[in-house]
């Protein structure tokens, strides 16, 4: 379960969970993700290629409950300007990705909630 942030509550994850930024990369070093393996979407997707590096630019719009949270990234916008979403878990060793919150949205409640 997800609870989106009231916008004054929004944030760096660098700034509202540092300890996360400092658990995926410990040493500093970032394993590099190639394009054909982080660019995948949708149930292909392997949840372990989420770029490590990204996590301290991204927006926390979700808060932790039950270790899961939403965060938005800006280092991957589509063509309308939407930044990639990731669902973040304890749950999975990663993060799931999707194109935009959009996508996610209709993902998690279904395409007759959010048409196109």
């Amino acid at each position: 379960m997800i609870l989106l942030l009231h916008s004054c509550q929004l944030g760096w994850t660098r700034d509202l969970d540092p300890e996360l930024c400092e658990s995926w990369a410990p040493d500093g070093v970032h394993p590099t993700v190639p394009d054909e393996q982080y660019f995948v979407y949708g149930p292909e997707q392997d949840c372990i290629h989420a770029r490590d590096e990204y996590i301290p630019d991204t927006l926390r719009v979700g808060r932790y409950v039950e270790g899961q949270t939403l965060m938005l990234n800006p280092h991957v916008v589509t063509l309308d300007g939407e930044w990639e979403t990731w669902d973040f878990s304890i749950d999975y060793p990663g993060a799931h990705r999707y194109r935009s919150f959009w996508e996610f949205m209709r993902s998690r409640f279904g395409k007759a909630a959010f048409p196109s």
